[in-house]
Order: structure tokens, then sequence, then C-alpha cells
């Protein structure tokens, strides 16, 4: 059931990413237009409009180095949020996306590869509170992680 939330949560991030497109508006004097108005028409851009990220089809990747991303990104989850009590803390193992996303990061759209997972972590009674979404992102390459999401 939670890997096909996480696949849900994926699709839906890229559908939200594909309908964000610019378009492009002609000037035609001292007015703008969607489509040419004469001969006169010049193509414009809006200043501070970013082109759309489109992120890179995941080519599969092996045993070891999915094992390796991983761990990389559990050791995110138990180091880098501020738990009560980091020794407690019960990690699912996080999964790969099947699609890469484009997020915000940084003040910037980029083309990023999610890897979804669940952490269960113990609250200032002692209890734990239930599993919410970890979720890292790492660049396209896949070398580092440039952003960690956990659920509140």
């Amino acid at each position: 059931m939670s890997k096909m939330l996480f696949l849900l949560l994926g699709v839906l991030a890229s559908v939200a990413v594909a309908g964000a497109s610019a378009q492009t508006l002609y000037r035609c004097g001292n007015t703008f237009s969607q489509t040419p108005c004469g001969e006169g028409a010049r193509e414009v851009r809006a200043a501070g409009v970013a082109q759309p990220v489109v992120p890179p089809p995941l080519a599969p990747i092996d045993k070891k180095r999915e094992t390796d991303l991983a761990a990389r990104c559990i050791h995110a989850i138990r180091t880098i949020p501020s738990w009560k009590d980091r020794d407690s803390l019960k990690i699912a193992v996080p999964e790969r996306a099947t699609a890469g996303v484009a997020r915000d990061v940084e003040g910037r759209r980029i083309a990023v590869v999610p890897w979804y997972g669940q952490v269960n972590a113990k609250n200032s009674y002692g209890g734990y509170t239930g599993d919410k979404m970890a979720n890292c992102y790492f660049d396209s390459t896949e070398s580092r992680i440039v952003d960690l999401f956990i659920a509140p």
C-alpha cells in the first residue's frame, strides 16, 4: 500500500511540473497577444519566467549502487533533522522512484531523483509516533543529496 502511495505522489508531482510551461507572447505596438497580430509582431519573452525543468528518464542501476544510495539516504534521515532520540529511529529502506521529478531546491528548480522511505520516531514521552514519509532527493546524477523531506 505504501509503495502505491509513493508511486502516486511521484506521478502527481510529474504531472504538476508538466503543466507549468511558458507561453510565447507577441508585441504589437503597445499591446501584447498570444497570437501574432500582424507583420510587425515581435516575439517576446517575459523576464523572470523560468523554462520548465524536464527530468531525464531514470536509467536502471545495479544492486550495489542501489544499496549504497539507500544507505546514504538512511544516514541523511538519521543525522540531518533533529530527533528526540536518534538511536531509536525505525527507518524503512528507501526505494528509488521510477521517474525523476523537478523540485525547488535553494531557490531554483532542478531535476532530482527521489528516494521514498518511511521513518518512525519516538516523541518526548518515549512512544513511537507512527510512520512518516521520509524522502531523499538526489541530484540528477545521483552523486549527492540535494534535499530531504520528512513529513510533519
